[in-house]
């Protein structure tokens, strides 16, 4: 993600900011997906090698192998076991069903969010934003990798006309 900012008149200050953000900081909620997955090894909290010939389908088709499972928590609260690892995978993805079942919860979707809510208590447990038709959840105990470049420049009066 990449964010630019500028303000004042003059004298000029201008910001400019890299993100990793937008992709490895979320999750899609995936109802079609058979497993939780990730691309990434720096998500797991727990980790074990799988056999090099365990491969997933993706949705056109093309068969990827997995690399390895453990688990990846990604709030306080939520816990995702199992979670494979898939390197060339270009996206985290949560498979609902495993979710609900594994974490006794619901999700409830409306149409600009969702909410996963605990089913004994009721109380929320985390909450997605919808973006592009997609349920994008953050991951909450990744530290944000960012890099900045501030600048500034002086104007004259002269030049201001």
């Amino acid at each position: 993600m990449c964010s630019l900012t500028y303000s004042g008149k003059f004298p000029c200050s201008c910001g400019f900011n890299v993100s990793n953000t937008p992709f490895t900081h979320y999750w899609i909620l995936d109802s079609g997906a058979t497993d939780h997955m990730t691309p990434l090894p720096k998500h797991f909290s727990t980790y074990s090698p799988c056999p090099s010939n365990k491969k997933i389908s993706t949705a056109d088709g093309t068969l990827i192998t997995t690399a390895g499972q453990g688990d990846v928590q990604i709030t306080p609260t939520i816990i995702l076991k199992n979670v494979l690892h898939v390197p060339k995978l270009s996206t985290n993805l949560i498979y609902i069903q495993k979710f609900t079942k594994d974490l006794l919860c619901n999700v409830i979707f409306h149409s600009n969010s969702c909410i996963l809510q605990d089913k004994k208590s009721g109380r929320t447990i985390g909450h997605a934003r919808e973006w592009n038709g997609l349920y994008y959840m953050k991951n909450r105990n990744l530290p944000i990798e960012s890099h900045s470049l501030i600048s500034e420049s002086t104007i004259t009066s002269k030049e201001k006309v």
